[in-house]
């Protein structure tokens, strides 16, 4: 309590006062904030659960390792012709054509210079694979003319 306090109280002549109790063996500390579980969806709600990109991406991934190509390199690959066909872009892969398997052409007219699967071009030998069920509905491919 202050001096001036203890006069005041004198002058006013209050019987007692309340002084509040401090624990004198607990140090001053900075408020700790305590842990807060918030349920969030790890994803925005308005996501589509059905990505048909995402899905003729995995597609081509298996039908590339199943012609051979490593899983990297498939993974890859896919991506690649996915941006290709967002680019409208009409040069294929040696992996999307049916004479391609084992790492090589069977008619024997990988691009000049070698290259494989990841060079796109366009190629007079070129057959497609068959096409998928998701090709055919999203219309993810171009003519093979």
């Amino acid at each position: 309590m202050s001096l001036m306090a203890m006069f005041e109280k004198a002058l006013n002549s209050e019987v007692a006062t309340a002084i509040p109790a401090i624990p004198a063996i607990e140090s001053p500390r900075i408020a700790t904030i305590a842990p807060i579980a918030v349920a969030q969806p790890t994803s925005p709600k308005n996501e589509d659960p059905f990505d048909p990109i995402e899905m003729i991406r995995q597609d081509r991934v298996i039908t590339f390792e199943s012609k051979g190509i490593e899983s990297d390199t498939a993974t890859w690959l896919a991506e690649k012709l996915t941006t290709r066909d967002m680019q409208m872009d009409d040069r294929r892969s040696c992996a999307e054509c049916s004479s391609f398997y084992g790492n090589r052409c069977i008619q024997h007219r990988q691009p000049f210079g070698g290259g494989g699967v990841e060079v796109l071009h366009r190629c007079k030998g070129f057959k497609a694979n068959q096409r998928t069920r998701l090709e055919l509905e999203f219309g993810f491919f171009y003519n093979d003319s």
